[in-house]
């Protein structure tokens, strides 16, 4: 069914002398081509004149543009939607019907000078797979989340992966019920001062590996709503996070886990580190899971292949 012309997304790219040269990304596919479903699902206005339907957009001059998009059709995937659009600077989706979409992914994936984003009335209930959306949006500050419902995503893999400017999120709406994977999800979220994640729930979740690394502006974190019975893989979990202090895992269960890899390395200034219930069986492999962590760490376990592993740290075998 078509969708009436109230429907669109408002886009704004800023052109400098140094990318006139060559044409924009404005807009992108999955397949990266213009096939015939894409081409009639979307109408182009810049600056309120109607365009062609391309992907690629060869600016007059600098300055900035604003790009409505109408949505022409009833979509149900807007992956890649923005993917590599790195002048976009701004987008508001609040007259945009996203009743429908059931995947997000790579949505907004390096999309470099996007600052801010409009996401009222933005529909997420149908949602299944939010993995890269906001990867390499590494301008924004901050993302308001607050109508976000994600009771039925599956994958959240990488979604702020590489957000380099977030100095603090509001998770307190994200719902994490259905999620399998949350692998590198705050990967290189390098400013982030804090992260309560006090709401997550976890007890499908299989992959962790990755989940903090390079949150290097973080000391502390409450992960004690976490249950990780079904977890396999933790490898490089807070690897980098350089500023650590505390950290409290008394509640993880890890009998399910098989890589522990890199899981503490590069933690130089973490003081206390809590394992009380880490259970080893299972893990394969646990190669430099403290390596360049504070060998005076005060680390309350008993596993044997986690305490073998940190007297390798001590002296100096590491």
């Amino acid at each position: 069914m078509d969708i009436q012309e109230d429907n669109y997304i408002i886009c704004k790219y800023e052109i400098t002398e140094d990318n006139l040269r060559y044409p924009i990304q404005i807009i992108n596919s999955l397949s990266k081509i213009i096939d015939e479903e894409i081409k009639n699902s979307y109408e182009f206005y810049l600056d309120g004149k109607k365009i062609d339907f391309v992907l690629k957009y060869k600016f007059p001059k600098e300055g900035t543009y604003t790009l409505k998009i109408v949505v022409k059709k009833n979509v149900e995937n807007i992956s890649y939607l923005f993917y590599e659009c790195m002048e976009l600077t701004y987008l508001d989706f609040s007259h945009f019907d996203s009743l429908n979409i059931t995947d997000m992914n790579h949505m907004l994936n390096f999309c470099s000078s996007l600052t801010e984003i409009n996401f009222s009335n933005f529909i997420t209930r149908k949602v299944l797979d939010m993995s890269y959306f906001f990867c390499n949006c590494d301008s924004l500050n901050s993302i308001n989340l607050s109508n976000f419902e994600t009771y039925n995503v599956k994958t959240m893999r990488q979604m702020f992966c590489g957000c380099a400017s977030l100095k603090s999120l509001d998770l307190s709406n994200i719902n994490t019920d259905d999620a399998i994977d949350l692998s590198n999800m705050f990967y290189n979220c390098s400013s982030l001062i804090t992260l309560d994640l006090t709401n997550f729930t976890t007890s499908k979740v299989t992959d962790m590996n990755h989940m903090f690394y390079g949150c290097s502006s973080l000391t502390s974190i409450n992960l004690s709503s976490f249950d990780t019975s079904k977890v396999t893989d933790m490898e490089s979990m807070f690897d980098y996070c350089s500023e650590l202090v505390d950290l409290d895992l008394s509640n993880f269960n890890t009998d399910n886990v098989t890589n522990m890899s890199h899981m503490f390395e590069e933690c130089p200034s973490l003081t206390n580190l809590n394992l009380k219930n880490f259970n080893c069986k299972n893990v394969t492999n646990i190669v430099e899971i403290f390596n360049g962590t504070n060998r005076e760490c005060n680390i309350i376990c008993n596993d044997d292949k986690i305490n073998q592993e940190f007297k390798l740290l001590q002296n100096n075998i590491y």
